[in-house]
Formats: structure tokens, C-alpha cells, sequence
């Protein structure tokens, strides 16, 4: 039913404006899902052209996308990549938790913007360290969003390419607030 109201929603805006284009999931004779879009423009002469763009594939990898995230979503650690600039470019669940920042207020910042603490010429070695290879774990303590303290075992490594060339990096945090303050 919601294939027909969809088709009839899309011939109606075919109709009016001349012009549709519309992402749906068609079937092969053996019952499997081929993703198309279909484009459709009204001929001057009244009559009705359609293209099919089969995009299977990218349904596919986009799907393979969605679940990596919903999974590093779903670990209990704060996980944070960053690009060659410093830029908030993935930030899961946890960092919510852990920072109090939500997703929309962390992505396309300068990590340092959203957690402050680094001072340039140390953001600057950090760079250095991981744009040479470098991962390595350290403890330290940070403020979250409402300036509690939060202690963390902080794990940094490289981000590259196939070609060698550096993306950026993964911060993986562990938060051992509660452990460090029982000793």
C-alpha cells in the first residue's frame, strides 16, 4: 500500500512541476531488492520520460556505515576522530555521557573548542607525535560540559589512508572517575 501512495505522491508532483526524482526499492523476479532512483520529467509534448539509476551499492555501503556507528555507538567508550585539523569528525554516545556535549554541539569543532585544555604548542606536539606514527595511553583529567572533573585512561592513534597519507586520528577514552575517586 505505501508503494502505490508513494508512486500516486510522486506521479501528482510529476504532474505539477514537470519533474521527480525519488529514491524507492524495486524487486527482481527471485524476490531481492534492487535500490533505484527514479528520475522523470513531462516531454513538451505532454508525454512522460523515466530514468532508472540502479544504486544498490550504495545502499549497501551506506548500511555497512550505519551499522559501524551504531555499533561504535553502542561501546562503553568515549570515542572521538578527529581530521588532520583538529575537526570533530565522529563522535559517539559515550562522549555524551562522558563530556556533555551532544553530537550536533562536537562535530566540525576543533577538538580544543569543545573540551579546551590543550594549549596550541602542546595540540601542536600531539600532532607531531601522531602524524609520525606515534599511538600512545595516558591518564588525564578533564572538564566536562556542566565543570566536573572527569579522569580518563586516553588511548591516541594515527588515522591513514591506503596511500600512507594521515587523516587524523581515534582518541579512545575510558572514564575512571569513580576508581580514582575511591583510592
Amino acid at each position: 500500500m505505501r508503494k502505490i501512495s508513494l508512486g500516486l505522491k510522486q506521479f501528482a508532483t510529476l504532474r505539477e512541476t514537470g519533474e521527480s526524482r525519488f529514491e524507492t526499492a524495486l524487486k527482481k523476479k527471485d524476490g531481492e531488492p534492487v535500490y533505484v532512483i527514479l528520475n522523470a520529467i513531462r516531454l513538451p509534448d505532454g508525454n512522460m520520460m523515466a530514468f532508472c539509476e540502479n544504486i544498490s551499492e550504495r545502499k549497501k555501503a551506506e548500511e555497512a556505515i550505519k551499522f559501524q556507528a551504531d555499533l561504535l555507538n553502542h561501546v562503553g567508550q568515549a570515542i572521538i576522530m578527529v581530521d588532520n585539523n583538529r575537526t570533530i569528525r565522529f563522535w559517539n554516545k559515550a562522549d555524551e555521557r562522558f563530556y556533555g556535549y551532544s553530537e550536533e554541539q562536537a562535530l566540525g569543532h576543533q577538538v580544543n573548542e569543545v573540551l579546551g585544555g590543550t594549549l596550541p604548542e602542546e595540540a601542536d606536539e600531539v600532532s607531531k607525535r601522531l602524524m609520525a606514527g606515534e599511538s600512545w595511553s595516558t591518564e588525564v583529567s578533564t572538564k566536562n560540559k556542566d565543570g566536573s572533573v572527569v579522569s580518563i585512561i586516553l588511548n591516541r592513534t594515527p588515522i591513514y589512508k591506503e596511500d600512507g597519507e594521515f587523516l587524523g586520528a581515534a582518541s579512545i577514552s575510558t572514564d575512571i572517575t569513580r576508581k580514582k575517586s575511591r583510592s
